[in-house]
């Protein structure tokens, strides 16, 4: 039994201070815990956020591929039609190796003297310029393969830039003296060569634009100064021919006739006539 005043037993004001240390120490490890407890319930939300964010990308990725493989199946069939229609739309027929020189449409080609007589009477071609352009429509004769030619994709997709002819071409106008004669079994017709540089075809950006299956989308063109008017090949399919002799650039002349494809003309310059 312990005495009053017994050294070895604490006294109040210890056990006081005693307590008070274990009560700050648990409320500190109760902070500590609690403190714990919500960083980790912070790492299971964003865990958990992860996890959902991850399967939404994941989802969105497949979603992206499989529209990627739809618009590329598109655009490989869209290519597919693309390169029928332009093999056989703009396909140019070709001349047999042995083909006469004299086009079979014409029997016989009308004399200089009797053209420059009719010339007042000759029409210009059906819906003369449009835009600049001279468009007439010329039946390809009867062997031709029916292939739908007459339809043509937009000239801007196929044509070559250096080949069209130019706005600007059309500022420097060739004398109206010089014109070509389409030599027509039925009644003659006459391309006024009204531009610089004027180019001959079945495409519609053509200058004087003809349709027919033995002509190139763009076949020839017509380069005129004030001294000098020249036809060139524009890399065509049949070629040109100049009085049945075949070239790729040639120095016209009055009286000239020219062959294109199965279609003949006659270069006509009543200024130079008048010269004679």
């Amino acid at each position: 039994m312990t005495r009053s005043g017994d050294p070895t037993r604490p006294s109040g004001d210890e056990r006081d201070r005693a307590l008070e240390r274990l009560e700050k120490a648990l409320r500190e490890a109760l902070e500590r815990s609690d403190a714990a407890e919500s960083t980790v319930e912070d790492q299971r939300a964003r865990l958990k956020s992860l996890g959902t964010g991850r399967e939404e990308s994941m989802r969105a990725l497949a979603e992206a591929r499989d529209e990627l493989k739809r618009v590329s199946r598109e655009r490989d069939e869209l290519r597919d039609k693309l390169a029928r229609v332009d093999s056989v739309q703009t396909a140019t027929i070709a001349l047999p190796d042995n083909d006469p020189e004299p086009p079979p449409a014409v029997v016989a080609m009308p004399s200089l003297e009797d053209l420059m007589n009719a010339l007042g009477d000759i029409d210009e071609p059906q819906g003369a310029r449009i835009a600049g352009h001279l468009h007439q429509r010329v039946q390809a004769p009867a062997d031709a393969d029916a292939d739908g030619s007459e339809e043509m994709i937009s000239p801007a997709l196929v044509f070559p830039e250096k080949f069209a002819s130019t706005a600007e071409s059309a500022e420097q106008k060739a004398p109206v003296s010089r014109m070509l004669v389409l030599l027509d079994p039925e009644r003659p017709i006459k391309y006024p060569l009204f531009k610089e540089t004027m180019t001959i075809g079945r495409a519609d950006i053509a200058d004087i634009q003809i349709g027919n299956g033995f002509l190139s989308r763009l076949h020839a063109r017509i380069v005129s100064t004030a001294d000098s008017v020249a036809i060139e090949d524009v890399e065509s399919k049949n070629g040109i021919r100049v009085n049945t002799k075949l070239v790729t650039r040639h120095s016209l002349k009055h009286g000239d006739v020219v062959d294109l494809g199965r279609l003949r003309f006659r270069f006509i310059d009543t200024a130079a006539d008048d010269g004679d």
